[in-house]
């Protein structure tokens, strides 16, 4: 079949809906009668018919005698069914109608394009019932049917839409289009469902609250039997809000969907196009799947091995991203089927991923690395990665195999850490002894009533200290090297040794003073902290303000 392109304009898209472009095949007329509408009618004319049960069916169109009711069951607005089609109606007098009854529905139907089988096309059709008009005879009324939207899928290329002018209703846009002399319809960006623009609440007494949207999901599958855009359909659960709409608008852009459908990976375009909310806008699949790929090989990011390609075909619903992914990272030396094994089984791939990547990018052969954790208990990717970032940071060297691969992976981690520990506190004490003691010193050091404040010689006391007097100090470390706050102690003046109170200064003011287990200050010491403050601190602060 000759391609004849995505239409660009309004003349092109007619080309694909042929002559009967506007009207209603037998299917689709049933389609619409029988779920069209959500609410049906059993419109009584007058008192006498309702005291002889006898009512007219909107769904079945036929006048019926009811089986015998209650007179109560018969009143204005409440529930019955019909005896002959099985429909719930609901009971309407003619004479309480007062002309304000009205029923709107918006039905998606689907065509095969009379130019090209493997093009979908669909129609968004408002049909409206006005009953009020034809009371209390309604046995002749016909509905009113507009297309409301035209839609044209083509494989390869993506979809087309021709909407109303402005984004109106169509019954609107016939009744601008009459006084401005314009055209009804004008080409959309992309296509889009139109429920938004029919669907809210009408308002006022006798009107329905919502207008029905219908969709023939059987008339969808026929439609798309002889064309591409049927792989996946199946998979893609939320066609019953968004019609397939968004579906054949990205499987027509994407020959990949196909491909991954035949192959056995239908899951894939589950998590590609599913979801709750709006979580289905973005892709589940991450860039595990390369959409815009034209084979096997660059879609799915590496080459498949005939055992790969009969392993999808039959267990195609076991591989998720999670398979691909750790799939890929191994550079395919291992196949799908083992893939799906590790992924599944203990989940280290999904809760270690970024310290395997970690430790690809240090050792190389991702592989060896593998075995080499699985070999003995106690190794696992996180403290095999954390070993090696501390490998680096001391610069060892990762090409020696003893190195990168420790016979014992524990006590080779504790020392690295043991390392790295010992050089940050190098880092701090030579930080701390070259600025911060000797300011430390000019600023706070002083003694009075047989006590003495000491600034701690290395930053490192800060731990002792905490370890005598039962409380965080030893946790200050960085923030005193860095002049982040100040830590002094205060000391006896015959018991230099002796811990007694931790006061810590903050820009000026003592944050804190305590002593052992966090506890009060006695007399003396709440003394000398207070004779310190107005010597030390205040004095120097009315210093720097008289200058």
């Amino acid at each position: 079949m000759k391609n004849h392109g995505i239409p660009k304009n309004a003349k092109d898209m007619m080309k694909h809906f042929g002559k009967d472009a506007f009207k209603l095949n037998a299917h689709e007329k049933k389609f619409i009668r029988e779920q069209g509408f959500d609410t049906e009618c059993l419109f009584i004319e007058t008192k006498e018919q309702r005291a002889a049960q006898r009512g007219w069916c909107s769904h079945c169109r036929k006048w019926l005698t009811l089986p015998l009711y209650d007179p109560a069951r018969l009143a204005h607005n409440e529930k019955v069914r019909c005896p002959k089609c099985k429909t719930e109606l609901t009971v309407k007098h003619a004479w309480r109608m007062g002309g304000r009854l009205f029923d709107e529905s918006l039905c998606y139907l689907y065509r095969q394009s009379v130019q090209n089988p493997e093009v979908v096309t669909a129609r968004a059709v408002s049909v409206v019932r006005c009953w009020g008009a034809f009371l209390p005879t309604p046995t002749k009324m016909e509905p009113e049917i507009r297309v409301d939207s035209f839609y044209v899928f083509e494989p390869g290329k993506g979809g087309k839409m021709l909407k109303p002018i402005n984004n109106m209703r169509v019954y609107w846009a016939e009744e601008t289009a009459r006084r401005f002399s314009c055209a009804v319809y004008e080409m959309a960006h992309k296509p889009n469902k139109r429920d938004a623009v029919y669907v809210y609440k009408n308002g006022g007494p006798g009107y329905r609250e919502w207008v029905t949207v219908a969709a023939d999901t059987e008339g969808a599958f026929e439609a798309a039997k002889d064309s591409p855009l049927r792989y996946g359909m199946e998979e893609y659960e939320p066609y019953e809000s968004d019609h397939f709409l968004r579906y054949w608008h990205w499987a027509a852009r994407y020959s990949s969907v196909e491909k991954l459908v035949k192959i056995g990976l239908a899951s894939m375009i589950g998590e590609k196009m599913n979801g709750s909310g709006n979580e289905y806008y973005r892709s589940s699949a991450g860039n595990v799947i390369n959409w815009r790929g034209k084979d096997l090989s660059s879609i799915l990011r590496g080459r498949l091995t005939k055992e790969d390609k009969a392993f999808l075909l039959t267990n195609g619903d076991e591989v998720d991203r999670d398979v691909l992914s750790m799939w890929q990272f191994f550079e395919q030396k291992q196949s799908i089927a083992e893939a799906v094994k590790i992924a599944h089984s203990g989940s280290d791939w999904i809760c270690y991923r970024q310290s395997w990547r970690c430790i690809k990018r240090h050792t190389g052969d991702i592989e060896k690395a593998a075995r080499y954790i699985g070999k003995k208990k106690g190794r696992s990717p996180d403290l095999y990665a954390d070993y090696l970032d501390e490998c680096v940071k001391l610069g060892y060297d990762l090409t020696d195999k003893t190195t990168r691969f420790p016979r014992d992976l524990q006590a080779a981690h504790a020392h690295t850490m043991e390392q790295i520990k010992y050089q940050e506190s190098q880092a701090l004490e030579a930080e701390y002894a070259k600025k911060r003691r000797p300011a430390m010193r000019r600023k706070y050091q002083w003694a009075a009533m047989g006590l003495a404040v000491v600034v701690p010689e290395r930053v490192s006391d800060l731990i002792a200290e905490g370890e005598k007097q039962h409380n965080c100090v030893g946790g200050y470390m960085e923030r005193v090297a860095k002049g982040q706050t100040d830590v002094v102690f205060i000391r006896r003046e015959d018991e230099p040794e002796t811990s007694y109170i931790t006061m810590e200064i903050h820009k000026g003011q003592i944050v804190q003073a305590r002593t052992k287990n966090n506890g009060p200050l006695d007399k003396l010491g709440e003394k000398f902290v207070e004779a310190f403050r107005a010597e030390k601190l205040e004095k120097k602060k009315k210093e720097r303000i008289a200058v």
